[in-house]
């Protein structure tokens, strides 16, 4: 149970990770902020699956680059060109991590919300037999 399980989320302004609000407020107080932890599951996924992809991706690079290192070998160009390709290819492999840990704290956030709502809904829940 969550601020928006009746509904697809807060209607507003697109993020970018889709619609967002921040809605008024009773008088006399300041705006509020919600959350809703099925947009942080689809964000997590959205990670989750670009992380995954990137390690296949590699390869799109290492084609052309490998062609134009033969073709260039013996000169110093080809010898740079295959330095900076390793390099490309490793900082990919660690932007490729980070995502894949951008995703797991996504999905632990999202569960932590759902705890959250679930325990404030049932220490608001009248007791049976009081």
């Amino acid at each position: 149970m969550n601020a928006y399980a009746s509904s697809d989320g807060p209607v507003g302004p697109v993020g970018p990770l889709g619609p967002y609000a921040i809605s008024p407020a009773a008088p006399g107080v300041g705006q509020t902020f919600g959350v809703n932890p099925a947009d942080l599951d689809a964000a997590a996924k959205a990670a989750k699956d670009t992380g995954e992809a990137m390690p296949n991706e590699l390869k799109a690079i290492h084609e052309p680059s490998d062609a134009a290192v033969a073709a260039l070998s013996g000169w110093r160009v080809g010898a740079s060109l295959k330095n900076c390709t390793a390099a490309w290819e490793e900082c990919l492999k660690n932007l490729a991590t980070e995502i894949d840990q951008v995703s797991l704290k996504l999905g632990q956030t999202a569960a932590g919300y759902r705890d959250a709502d679930h325990n404030n809904a049932v220490s608001l829940s009248p007791q049976a037999g009081s």
